[in-house]
């Protein structure tokens, strides 16, 4: 029996149907309520006056083992990524390669394996959670394989790093030493500056900070009454700037 992927909108019955294919006899599977269209899974008939008819059998998919519904990835919170997807019609699909990269969209590395499911369902609907505290972009794509090793690709989602990242100077206005005290998700190393109004760097300092809080001091006796920046950069091109006094 062949079956076909319907979309079709205004329509919410099967009597709906077969009086729009002019009482051509067209059995209904399933409804998929994707949006404000209704995906309707049907078979009886090869051409339909209303709606669009795409070809589910075997003999029409096998250049294409999966169709994808959606692949989408969210930050639930600092430490974990969620990704979801939704395949229809899965034919010859052993499962998906969950790919990653930090800061970029092209050193992709694999992650995890997940087995295509054996529910008999016209939409499979997958997840899985990544540990990602990347305060950075990161970029997931997933690698679907055949039965026979062959391989395709999703398309690239993005997800945002967690950034809480508050940054205080204090005292404000400083006289011999300036501090400073941050959270970091994660450990890194980092670059503070001071400079003038104008740009000219007149201090630089290496530094390694530790997950969570850090507090720092400068030294600022050397540097003349006036208004300066203070400028913190971390590995990942993260960048904070404030301004102080110097009495």
């Amino acid at each position: 029996m062949r079956k076909y992927l319907l979309l079709l909108i205004g329509c919410s019955s099967a009597s709906q149907i077969c009086a729009q294919n002019n009482g051509t006899s067209i059995e209904v599977h399933e409804v998929l309520q994707l949006g404000t269209a209704k995906e309707y899974i049907v078979s009886g008939a090869e051409s339909f006056a209303g709606g669009r008819l795409t070809c589910l059998s075997n003999s029409c998919l096998s250049a294409l083992p999966v169709t994808w519904l959606s692949f989408e990835g969210k930050r639930i919170n600092e430490e974990l990524v969620e990704l979801t997807w939704k395949t229809v019609y899965e034919q010859n699909n052993t499962g998906f390669e969950i790919e990653r990269s930090l800061g970029n969209s092209t050193h992709f590395e694999k992650l995890a394996f997940v087995p295509a499911q054996e529910n008999p369902a016209a939409v499979h609907t997958y997840q899985w959670k990544d540990p990602n505290n990347y305060e950075g972009w990161s970029y997931y794509r997933l690698k679907q394989i055949d039965l026979d090793a062959k391989a395709s690709y999703s398309k690239l989602v993005q997800v945002k790093g967690y950034m809480k990242m508050e940054l205080q100077i204090f005292p404000n206005p400083a006289r011999g030493q300036l501090s400073f005290s941050i959270y970091l998700t994660s450990a890194t190393k980092g670059v503070v500056s001071i400079c003038d109004l104008g740009g000219r760097v007149l201090f630089r300092q290496p530094l390694s900070f530790e997950k969570g809080n850090n507090r720092k001091q400068l030294p600022v006796h050397q540097l003349p009454a006036a208004m300066y920046f203070f400028l913190l950069q971390l590995e990942n091109k993260t960048t904070r700037i404030e301004k102080f006094l110097k009495e």
